[in-house]
């Protein structure tokens, strides 16, 4: 068998190249920060969302505990007036004003107030010193509800009888100013839609123009 032309010149030319190895591509740097951004703006969108929901309940549980939370109501004196009876009977009717501190209704009731007449004097820096009688009391009792709505305030009056062996006597208790003082002790009940505040109880010191 003779070899041909092609064939020898095939065994003494060099085995062919081979190929370069293939080469991974390279990722475009611009591309790796899109997809951060991406991937950032998703976790803040899911931050939001979880904040804004967060912020919805906490505003919806502060606003239930101000409707619901109990801030005990009061009872505060605004004025008085002396009225005579008859030869030795005074009426005194003080104004009381009832202040609900609470976003519900408050029914009171049940008023019990006790007043002593006295004597005031001043002492040498003007300040006024009340020497109360507890012989000459009065007392005050009422069942009628009063009713105040939320935040709400109603004016309440109540009357007392006293009885004084002469008008003289209470004449006696007015100082160099024509003013006669009293002292007030009293309670008064007081029951909310979501809470019964039970007794309130204040008392206080004042005074008023003397009868002419």
């Amino acid at each position: 068998m003779t070899e041909t032309n092609e064939e020898l010149l095939e065994a003494f030319l060099p085995p062919p190249a081979l190929p370069p190895p293939a080469v991974p591509p390279t990722e475009d740097p611009s591309s790796s920060r899109g997809k951060l951004s991406k991937c950032c703006a998703q976790c803040c969108k899911r931050l939001s969302t979880t904040i804004v929901a967060a912020s919805f309940f906490f505003c919806i549980a502060l606003a239930v505990l101000i409707f619901v939370w109990p801030r005990v109501p009061q009872f505060i004196y605004k004025s008085s007036t002396i009225e005579v009876g008859g030869a030795t009977l005074v009426k005194l009717v003080d104004t009381y004003e009832l202040k609900n501190q609470n976003a519900y209704a408050i029914s009171w009731s049940d008023v019990d107030f006790r007043v002593y007449p006295c004597k005031i004097t001043t002492s040498e820096r003007g300040f006024m010193n009340y020497e109360c009688l507890d012989t000459v009391t009065a007392k005050a009792y009422s069942t009628d509800i009063i009713k105040t709505d939320g935040w709400g305030t109603a004016d309440f009056k109540v009357t007392y009888s006293m009885q004084f062996s002469t008008l003289s006597d209470l004449m006696g208790l007015c100082n160099d100013n024509n003013i006669v003082g009293f002292r007030t002790v009293g309670h008064i009940n007081a029951k909310g839609s979501f809470y019964d505040f039970g007794t309130v109880s204040n008392s206080f010191y004042y005074y008023t123009d003397c009868i002419q």
